[in-house]
């Protein structure tokens, strides 16, 4: 699997943009342990830590110049918060997303894993020309989205299908041998304001 790729544009939109992405190769995968569930609780349990807010609003202005819209499609740390307040837990995936849900809810930060043997192709972080399809689900279902023009996307030769991130909810749930792990930063302290 080739490294990420970031276009230009989309320091024009936040000059403020960082990644980290990370390669974890013979991972193992598997049905959710008890490791995983106790971490996904302890998480969920946690008191928010002070600076949370702060760089959640960042993370909201970030989307906002991303040509999303944070409360239809808010970023997935802030998905997983606001379920884990309602409910109280999250639900069980698999071993993998459960670890990353603990660590991206305990953290306040936005992370995905992608199955790596998946990828076809370089990934890359993108501004959408309009028109691109995106896969996801509602209530469950399989449900298809045209992307607006300027929405940032994630995007490979996968299905010829662009991924919004972590802007909305994918479908496909990782299953693979190796992952990559995103974290996307914006630092707060730097945030735009308006």
């Amino acid at each position: 699997m080739n490294p990420p790729v970031i276009a230009p544009e989309i320091y024009a939109l936040r000059p403020d943009f960082a990644a980290l992405s990370i390669l974890v190769a013979g991972a193992r995968n598997g049905p959710s342990d008890p490791y995983g569930v106790e971490q996904l609780r302890l998480a969920c349990e946690a008191q928010e830590p002070e600076w949370a807010e702060a760089h959640l609003d960042a993370w909201r202005d970030a989307y906002r110049a991303f040509g999303a819209k944070p409360q239809r499609t808010p970023c997935s740390v802030e998905a997983l918060r606001k379920r884990a307040q309602r409910d109280g837990t999250l639900p069980l995936v698999n071993a993998v997303v459960d670890l990353y849900n603990a660590v991206s809810l305990r953290y306040a930060l936005p992370i995905g894993g992608e199955d790596a043997d998946a990828y076809a192709g370089t990934p890359r972080l993108v501004v959408a020309q309009g028109g691109e399809i995106f896969d996801t689900a509602q209530n469950g279902e399989p449900k298809i989205e045209v992307i607006d023009p300027g929405e940032v996307i994630r995007d490979s030769a996968e299905h010829g299908r662009p991924d919004a991130g972590n802007s909305r909810r994918n479908h496909r749930i990782w299953r693979g041998r190796a992952v990559r792990l995103y974290r996307r930063a914006c630092r707060p302290e730097s945030r735009r304001r308006r």
